[in-house]
């Protein structure tokens, strides 16, 4: 593998949060810890170098998974990937207005992951 990437996670279930973070380590990469809503993401991504970001789709609050990535479609920050349990029609036409590298269904894998990964790696590469 190239570099480890700093991939931000946002997910508003801790467990889940640590799991995925845990993987991603044991994947090789640099995670920073997992944050659970739109606010510390932008934060993150406002001081720190992310690579990728992990997108929960259903955060605390109401808030969403998807207006984070409308952010960051507008900004150009890094690639995104979706991480979800919701693949309702209503869902899946918002993440269509939206430019995702991936989209992982919950429960995943770590091989679901690393998989997602080298492919949002490879596409981030082609477009450089």
């Amino acid at each position: 593998m190239n570099d480890p990437m700093r991939i931000l996670i946002v997910e508003d279930d801790a467990i889940i949060g640590e799991s995925i973070h845990m993987d991603l380590i044991n994947l090789g990469h640099a995670p920073y810890p997992p944050v659970d809503n739109e606010a510390e993401a932008k934060a993150v991504m406002a001081t720190q170098e992310v690579d990728l970001a992990f997108l929960d789709i259903r955060l605390q609050d109401g808030e969403s998974g998807i207006e984070l990535a409308k952010h960051i479609d507008g900004t150009n920050l890094c690639p995104y990937i979706f991480l979800t349990a919701y693949t309702d029609d209503g869902t899946l036409v918002e993440v269509g207005n939206t430019r995702p590298s991936g989209f992982i269904v919950k429960p995943f894998q770590k091989n679901d992951m690393k998989a997602a990964i080298s492919i949002a790696s490879l596409n981030r590469m082609l477009q450089d």
